[in-house]
Parts: structure tokens; sequence; C-alpha cells
């Protein structure tokens, strides 16, 4: 056995907007932890086949095979190679950098490199949404733990409607394992899933954290849910819970820390890109969206995510 498959594999997920990067980036605190961004994102690395990839019991050999491979490569920090994708927005100096073949992914993946060859971590510690349904099979090629971050589901509605942040679900429709075995009950049950951003994100909402916790279920001393409210309001609770789920231990006087990990200003840069986070006060935050969106919104949203939102004290 390599020693790369000797250390502890972390994957912290959930969809965007969850507390994926914050809970991350807390982790991150841990001397013993590497942190890896979004290994698993086409649009960040190149190479990976599938946006949302999905391993399960009707995947073919091959596409295991491949996804397993890149868990190996992934976790020894090898093959790890940017995607640089040219955007009319860019700068002058941004431009001249990616025709250069540099890019912010890739001075993330050099750094990432010099610091795992140069100092020895005993837990890997993968941040990526995009790796949701990955999560099983982590668990089962690699003995990951898994936290789940874990939102109201009107407030990540109001975040992507503030962003008019569409999603695409041909990238899941295209993986034929995933459908069968996940998602095509859940079509049926909403077939205006795609109507508009209200219903997308209720429906994205739904179709992960439908998979996640029938994963919980199959691994629960594996897998942990973590609501992003109870980290806004007992932090220091929260990441003790985690970390020792996860047997790992948080170094002294780290919660200041948590302050300055907090997320910055970016608004007004990319407001489409949802991996560009806004400015916030994380308190007036959790209930903010009551304040912006319809009641129809509501109505809709809970309607669509209530076997789950009511398991997590969403819908009173």
């Amino acid at each position: 056995m390599s020693e790369n498959h000797t250390k502890k594999i972390i994957l912290v997920t959930g969809v965007p907007r969850s507390g994926t990067t914050i809970i991350g980036r807390t982790l991150d605190l841990c001397p013993d932890v590497f942190y890896v961004w979004e290994p698993f994102n086409k649009y960040y690395r190149a190479g990976i086949k599938d946006y949302y990839p999905y391993i399960g019991k009707s995947t073919a050999a091959e596409k295991q095979r491949y996804y397993v491979n890149l868990f190996d490569e992934t976790f020894a920090m090898r093959n790890m190679r940017a995607n640089i994708i040219a955007n009319e927005n860019d700068n002058i100096a941004i431009r001249l950098g990616k025709k250069c073949g540099i890019n912010r992914t890739a001075l993330r993946y050099l750094v990432g490199r010099i610091k795992f060859k140069t100092r020895s971590y005993e837990n890997i510690l993968v941040k990526c949404p995009i790796s949701a349904y990955l999560a099983e099979s982590l668990i089962c090629n690699r003995s990951a733990t898994v936290v789940v971050t874990i939102r109201h589901p009107c407030a990540i509605a109001n975040a992507r409607k503030e962003l008019n942040w569409r999603f695409d679900y041909n990238v899941w429709l295209s993986q034929e394992d995933l459908v069968k075995d996940h998602l095509r009950d859940l079509i049926n049950k909403h077939p205006y899933y795609a109507l508009d951003v209200i219903h997308e994100s209720a429906f994205h909402w739904m179709a992960i954290y439908s998979y996640l916790l029938e994963v919980r279920d199959k691994y629960p001393d594996k897998v942990i849910l973590v609501r992003h409210e109870d980290f806004i309001s007992d932090p220091e609770k929260v990441m003790e819970t985690i970390a020792k789920h996860c047997n790992i231990h948080m170094p002294k006087n780290y919660l200041p820390k948590i302050v300055s990990r907090m997320p910055v200003s970016a608004r007004g840069r990319r407001g489409s890109d949802l991996a560009v986070i806004q400015k916030r006060n994380p308190y007036e935050m959790q209930y903010r969206w009551q304040k912006i969106l319809t009641t129809k919104e509501i109505d809709s949203v809970l309607r669509i995510t209530k076997p789950i939102a009511e398991q997590f004290d969403y819908i009173e």
C-alpha cells in the first residue's frame, strides 16, 4: 500500500452556498490537514470528463476505473493540470497569464504540490460541492469521511436568484447511470424542475441531499451532516463536533481565525459566478431570504424540498 493510501481522506461537500467553503477553510487551520480545492470540478481542472461526476451501482466498469485512478492521482498531487479558459471579461494581466498557462487554479496546484512534497500530512481534505455524487465511491474506495453542509433551501434559492445562477441539467442527464440510480424518480415527481431559477435551485437541493442522506444511512459512521445555521450560531461547538467525527484536532485559539476566513466581498467582479462570494453579515444572511423571496417562491421551494427539509427543521 502506498503512503498516500494510508492518509485519511475528508470530503466536505453540499450544494453551493451551503457553507462548504468556510467549513473547509476552518478545517484547513489544522496543521495535519492538507487542503485540496475542488479537484473534481471540470471547469477548474483539466481532464475531468463529467460535471458532478457520479459513481454508483449502474456505473460502467470503465468509468469506475477512470475515477478511482483519478482519486489516486489527486491524493498524490499528480497530473493536476488547471483548466484554463479565456473569458471576455479578463483584464490584460489575466489574459497574458492564461496565454502562458497560468491562472488562479494553476497557482493553487503549484503551491499545493510544493506544500505536499515538503511536509507530511495525516489528512487530505477535499472541499468540493461538485463531488457530492462521488461521496459513496470515496467511502468505499478510500474509506473517506464525508462532511455534508446543509442550509435552508430558501436561502440557497435566494442566493441563486440574486446571482441569476442557472443550472444546465443536461450535465446530469448525460450521465445515464446517475439518472437510472437516482434522478429518474425525482424528475417524474417534479417535471417542471427547470422552469425557472427557483425551481432549478429547489430541485438541485433536493437531488443532492436526497442522495447524500442515502449515503449517510448506509454509512452512518462515515458521514456527518452540519447545518449552516448551527455553524453561524455556535461555530466552536460545530467545529468540535466535526473534528471529533473526523478524528482530527483543532488548534488552540482557532476561533478568531474563523472570522478572517469568512468570505470577503467579491460582488461586482463576476456576479453570476457562485464560486465568487458576496460580502455579507452571516447572521443577517440566515433569514434574509424571507425579505426577498415572494410567498409563491417560498411555497414552490418548500413544496419540492419538503421530504428532506422537514428532517432539518426547515419546515415548521
